[in-house]
């Protein structure tokens, strides 16, 4: 999880993080965000990813160190999205909604969250989370997000 994190945060520019995040997480059941086949199990690796996570938060163990480091390094690059003097608690209050909706939709299943349309979600949260981190450019194009 740890070295798949930090790929993705040297691969994507820091205004797609957020929207590259969100595809990853919001990838339907037994398929990647690649589009490849998931595991036997059926379930994604964001699935398995997410609940590793969770389990893992405040174990005090090198599990939980790596997570922390990895929610570090994605604050420090969703920080950088912002020019407010308080762009670090803007860049954790982006990281806490985005861990927020993949707990909700992958690990919980709530509806109608799972089911949504991974494009609308995106289109969604990129345009809500825009006041907050300025550096985001819309989904698709768009300057708000759709009504």
């Amino acid at each position: 999880m740890s070295r798949d994190g930090l790929e993705q945060l040297r691969g994507t520019p820091p205004e797609r993080l957020v929207e590259t995040v969100l595809a990853s997480m919001l990838a339907p059941a037994g398929e990647g965000a690649d589009g490849d086949d998931a595991p036997d199990d059926g379930r994604t690796g964001a699935a398995r990813s997410l609940e590793t996570l969770l389990r893992s938060v405040g174990a005090g163990d090198e599990v939980s160190a790596a997570v922390t480091t990895l929610g570090d390094e994605y604050a420090r690059v969703l920080a950088t999205l912002s020019r407010a003097d308080d762009s670090g608690l803007r860049a954790d209050l982006a990281l806490s909604w985005l861990l927020g909706i993949g707990l909700m939709r992958v690990v919980v299943g709530k509806r109608p969250l799972a089911d949504a349309d991974p494009g609308e979600v995106s289109r969604l949260v990129v345009g809500a989370l825009g006041g907050l981190l300025e550096g985001l450019p819309p989904v698709d194009g768009r300057t708000e997000p759709p009504r």
